[in-house]
C-alpha cells in the first residue's frame, strides 16, 4: 500500500514495465477515482514466485513515460506538472523546468470535463517522485422514482447486487410502552410465509436461491435487506418484494418472533446496553429515550392484531426508499421492478425531530448493570447537526484526540485499551465517548486532560492531514462491498441527504485547521458520564470537572 491508501498499487518490475495486480487495480472497481497511485521501481521489492503466480502481467508502459490513467479505468484525467506541464488531446508540448533549464522527455498533456490530476515530475529521468492524486468524479448515483416509490442506484460492475428497502421513522412512530413492535412487525412479515408460500416453503426457497432476507431496526429508520447474485437477481428481487408487500403474519410464528426480538436484544454486548441507558436518560421524554427493539415486558404485551396494524402503517409508499448497488441503469433497474411495491398505500410520511444535541456542562450517573464485573464508561457530549460542515470539523477533531489518547493514555500509561470518540451521525446528533478500565479516575483524568489541551492549543496542521488519511482510508476500507455501499447512502439520506456520503472524500479534504480547532471548542463542552461497575471506583468530582 501508498500513503496508507490499500487500493493502490502498481509495481514496477526490474524490466521496467508496470503490472496491474488484477484484484487491486482493474477497471471494475467500485471506486477507482479514490486511487492514489505510485510507482515503485523494481529495485526496491521482491517480485516473488508466489506473488507472480497470483497476478497476471499486463505490460503498460515504460519507465520513462506516464501510465495513462484509463489504464486504470479513470476517463477523462486532466494531468498537470511542476513544471508546469499542460496536456492537450489536440496539442503535444515541451516545457522546461525554470529552475535548471532540463526538458522533461515525452511531456504530454491532456484536457478533460470532470477530474483532475497532480504528477510532480523529476525533470531528470521522469519518475513521478510523488504519488498521483485522482480527485472523486461527480458522483453516478442516480436518484429517481420507480414503481411509485423512490430509489436510490449506485451502479458497480461486479457480480453482486445489494437491496435495502430504509423505511423512516424509527421509534418517532410508537409510544414508549409499545417500544419494540417494529422489530416485532418485521420479524413476523419477513418469517411468517407469502400468499403463495407457507413459512417453511420461504424458506426453503431462500436457501435454494442462495439468500437471506434480513431486517435491522435503529432509532431512526429501519431496513429490510438482501444480497444476491446479479445472474439472479430476477428470482431474488420477486421473493423480496412478495414477502414485504404480501406478508401472511401466520398465527404460530408470532410467538417464534418475540422471543427472536427478546433474545437479541438480552444478548447485546454490555457496553451497548450502556449506551443505550445513556440515552435514555439523555432524551428522557424524547424520542431516543425508547429502545427500537423494545424489552421483554413491553414486546410480551403485544398483541397480533395491533402489530399487522401498525405493520400496515408502516409499509407505505410515503416512508420507504429502495437502495440498490449492483451493475445496472437506472431504465434497467426501473424494467425490472415494475408492479414490486405499487400495491402499497401511499400512506403518510412520518416527521421525525433532527438537530444537534447541546450539553453545556458535565454530570455523572452511575447504573447498574446486569454485568458490573467490568468498570465501563459512556460519555455524551454535543455535536453539529448531521451533514453539516461543523460535523465534518468535529469528526476530525475526535480522530485526532484518538490518537492522542491512544499514545498518552493507553500506550504510555496502560490505562485503557479500547477508548473511543466519535461523533454518532444521528438525527438528533451526538458525541460518543466509551471506555473500560480498571482506574477509572485515572483514565478519565488523563483523557479530560488531553481534551483540555486540546481546547487551549488547538491541534496541528500535520495532525490533520494524518487525521485526514486515516479517516479516509478507514472509511473507503469499511465501505468496499456492495451491501455497505446500499447502507452508507440510504444512512445519509435518512440523516441529512445522500449527497453528503458521496461528497464526502472531497468535504473532509477541504476542512481547515481553524475549522476543527473551532469545533471541538464549540461542542465538546462537557460530558454527560454515565458509569457501570464498581462505585468505589469512580469519584464523580473527576468526572464533572469543567473543561476550560
Amino acid at each position: 500500500p501508498v500513503n496508507k491508501y490499500p487500493f493502490s498499487v502498481a509495481y514496477l518490475t526490474s524490466a521496467k514495465t508496470y503490472l496491474k495486480i488484477n484484484q487491486v487495480i482493474r477497471k471494475n472497481t467500485l471506486m477507482p477515482e479514490h486511487f492514489l497511485l505510485d510507482r515503485i521501481l523494481g529495485d526496491d521489492i521482491l517480485l516473488t514466485t508466489s506473488l507472480l503466480s497470483k497476478i497476471k502481467p499486463e505490460p503498460t508502459g515504460t519507465a520513462n513515460s506516464i501510465l495513462s490513467m484509463a489504464d486504470f479505468g479513470v476517463p477523462n484525467v486532466i494531468a498537470t506538472t511542476t513544471t508546469q506541464t499542460q496536456i492537450s488531446t489536440t496539442q503535444q508540448t515541451t516545457t522546461t523546468n525554470p529552475q535548471n533549464g532540463i526538458q522533461p522527455n515525452n511531456t504530454t498533456q491532456t484536457t478533460g470535463q470532470q477530474n483532475s490530476t497532480v504528477i510532480n515530475t523529476n525533470p531528470q529521468n521522469n519518475i513521478p517522485s510523488a504519488p498521483v492524486k485522482i480527485k472523486p468524479s461527480a458522483t453516478n448515483v442516480k436518484d429517481f422514482v420507480a414503481d411509485s416509490i423512490r430509489v436510490l442506484l449506485k451502479p458497480v460492475e461486479n457480480e453482486m447486487v445489494s437491496v435495502q428497502l430504509f423505511i423512516s421513522g424509527g421509534v418517532a412512530g410508537y409510544p414508549m410502552a409499545k417500544q419494540g413492535i417494529e422489530a416485532v412487525a418485521l420479524d413476523w412479515a419477513l418469517n411468517g410465509g407469502t400468499k403463495t408460500l407457507t413459512p417453511e416453503q420461504l424458506q426453503a426457497r431462500e436457501e435454494l436461491l442462495g439468500i437471506s432476507i434480513r431486517y435491522k431496526v435503529f432509532a431512526d429508520y429501519s431496513v429490510v435487506s438482501m444480497n444476491c447474485l446479479h445472474k439472479q437477481f430476477d428470482e431474488c428481487y420477486q421473493l423480496f418484494t412478495d414477502v414485504i408487500t404480501h406478508p401472511v403474519f401466520t398465527p404460530d410464528q408470532l410467538s417464534n418472533s418475540k422471543d427472536a426480538v427478546v433474545a437479541h436484544d438480552s444478548e447485546r454486548d454490555p457496553m451497548d446496553v450502556l449506551k443505550q441507558t445513556a440515552l435514555i436518560y439523555t432524551f428522557t421524554g424524547k424520542q431516543y429515550d425508547k429502545n427500537p427493539e423494545g424489552d421483554e415486558i413491553s414486546i410480551g404485551k403485544l398483541t397480533a392484531d395491533e402489530i399487522k396494524k401498525y405493520y400496515a402503517a408502516l409499509m407505505v409508499r410515503k416512508r420507504i426508499i429502495l437502495v440498490v448497488t449492483g451493475d445496472f441503469t437506472a431504465e434497467d433497474l426501473s424494467m425490472k421492478m415494475r408492479n414490486s411495491f405499487r400495491s402499497l398505500p401511499a400512506g403518510t410520511a412520518l416527521t421525525t425531530p433532527s438537530g444537534g444535541l447541546d450539553i453545556g456542562g458535565s454530570a455523572f450517573k452511575s447504573i447498574s448493570l446486569h454485568d458490573n464485573s467490568v468498570n465501563r464508561i459512556v460519555g455524551i457530549a454535543s455535536a453539529p447537526d448531521a451533514g453539516s460542515n461543523d460535523e465534518l470539523a468535529l469528526m476530525l477533531a475526535c480522530e485526532i484526540l484518538n490518537h492522542r489518547i491512544e499514545v498518552e493514555v493507553t500506550e504510555k500509561k496502560n490505562l485503557t485499551s479500547d477508548f473511543q470518540l466519535s461523533v454518532a451521525g444521528i438525527r438528533q446528533n451526538l458525541t460518543w465517548i466509551s471506555l473500560t478500565s480498571e482506574s477509572p479516575d485515572k483514565a478519565i483524568q488523563a483523557i479530560l486532560d488531553e481534551v483540555k489541551k486540546a481546547r487551549k492549543l488547538g491541534f496541528t496542521a500535520d495532525e490533520l492531514q494524518e487525521a485526514k488519511d486515516r479517516f479516509i482510508t478507514g472509511y473507503f476500507i469499511s465501505n468496499q462491498d456492495n451491501a455497505a455501499l446500499s447502507m452508507l447512502l440510504g444512512k445519509s439520506e435518512e440523516n441529512d441527504d445522500w449527497v453528503d456520503a458521496e461528497n464526502l472524500y472531497t468535504n473532509i479534504s477541504n476542512v481547515a485547521l481553524a475549522d476543527v480547532t473551532a469545533a471541538l471548542r464549540k461542542y465538546m463542552k462537557g460530558f454527560r458520564f454515565y458509569y457501570s461497575g464498581n462505585p468505589d471506583d469512580a469519584n464523580e468530582i473527576i468526572f464533572t470537572q469543567k473543561l476550560d
